[in-house]
């Protein structure tokens, strides 16, 4: 079905004001009555009904903001009952397509608050990457012109939200090199270009919250974090919902795994025909994981304190594997021991 923006007009307002977002979304998204007036006294923003045929199925307003010239869209829903059919990444598309012809464009922006995961996958899906994170806590990602948005989404899940009662207190937070343990891997996650990348957070939670503040990221409650980490890991996968090709599963504790050893995963994944891609350190095989989304029924059945490894087993000749000479990434951080000899590696 043809997707095209019209403009908002005396003929098509009352269609434009009785669309509305489902009722989770209500706090992420704006109504469109909000919308239109803030299109009044910020002329330069732009309001367009997205139409499906003759039907109108959703809002998009954008435009080139004054202070800073930069291109950003403002605000974009679809109406509830039209939602899951590609009508919102149809209609992003099409502001897309018009703000790239103005005169003086380099690239999009957009912002969305952490909790909006929806967002995340929508705005990925058209080749948006984050950039940098509000006072207000909302994620900002942009869009290059020269954008290549048929690359699959893979999301980055980082797991950490275990107890860690061998080490005496939140390994999560101990310092390495200046940064707590769980912002290294969610930083080795978004340098390599995952995206939206997960933190399954659960033990010590407000506290890793807080480290990881001011980083594109979103995090994930996983209140039954004492059942062992195949409960962070089905928290994770289940967050991720529909969206998205493929997941990156990565530890909290493994400050080896470096952005180059993801994006070597992430490559072979790409260009191999198999849906799994795991690193062989020296020899043997580690983490992080890449999954493809044929495999998450599997990662949502897992049980026990062994991850995904049952998964693996069950699949072992589906697996692609990416040789590094280097051992330390598979070392792990379980106890103060661990961490005293790791430090100075």
């Amino acid at each position: 079905m043809h997707i095209h923006l019209e403009p908002i007009t005396a003929h098509n307002i009352g269609d434009c004001l009785r669309l509305h977002v489902a009722p989770h979304q209500k706090y992420f998204v704006a109504s469109n009555t909000v919308s239109l007036i803030q299109s009044l006294v910020e002329p330069a923003f732009v309001p367009r009904a997205i139409y499906a045929g003759e039907q109108m199925v959703g809002f998009v307003m954008y435009g080139r903001d004054p202070e800073s010239g930069q291109d950003w869209i403002v605000r974009l829903m679809v109406d509830a009952r039209y939602q899951g059919r590609g009508y919102g990444h149809a209609g992003l598309l099409a502001a897309l397509d018009v703000l790239g012809q103005q005169p003086g464009s380099h690239g999009t922006f957009v912002s969305y608050r952490p909790e909006d995961l929806a967002a995340a996958f929508t705005y990925a899906g058209v080749g948006f990457r984050p950039t940098s994170v509000l006072p207000d806590g909302e994620i900002v990602a942009e869009r290059p012109l020269t954008n290549d948005a048929a690359a699959p989404v893979v999301a980055g899940v980082v797991l950490a939200a275990g107890a860690a009662t061998r080490m005496g207190r939140p390994k999560q937070l101990l310092d390495w090199n200046g940064r707590p343990l769980v912002r290294v891997a969610a930083e080795t996650a978004l340098e390599a270009g995952l995206f939206p990348v997960l933190v399954v957070i659960g033990y010590a939670h407000e506290a890793v919250a807080e480290a990881l503040q001011g980083l594109p990221v979103h995090c994930v409650m996983n209140s039954a974090y004492a059942a062992g980490q195949s409960t962070s890991l089905r928290a994770g996968i289940a967050a991720l919902g529909h969206a998205g090709a493929a997941a990156m599963v990565l530890l909290g504790d493994q400050p080896f795994v470096t952005p180059a050893i993801v994006a070597r995963l992430l490559a072979a994944w790409h260009t191999s025909e198999q849906p799994i891609a795991a690193p062989l350190y020296a020899g043997q095989r580690g983490n992080p994981v890449l999954f493809s989304r044929t495999l998450f029924p599997a990662l949502l059945a897992v049980e026990g304190d062994q991850g995904a490894r049952a998964v693996l087993a069950a699949n072992h000749d589906r697996i692609t594997l990416v040789p590094f000479d280097d051992a330390r990434p598979l070392a792990d951080i379980d106890t103060p021991e661990d961490y005293a000899r790791l430090l100075h590696k």
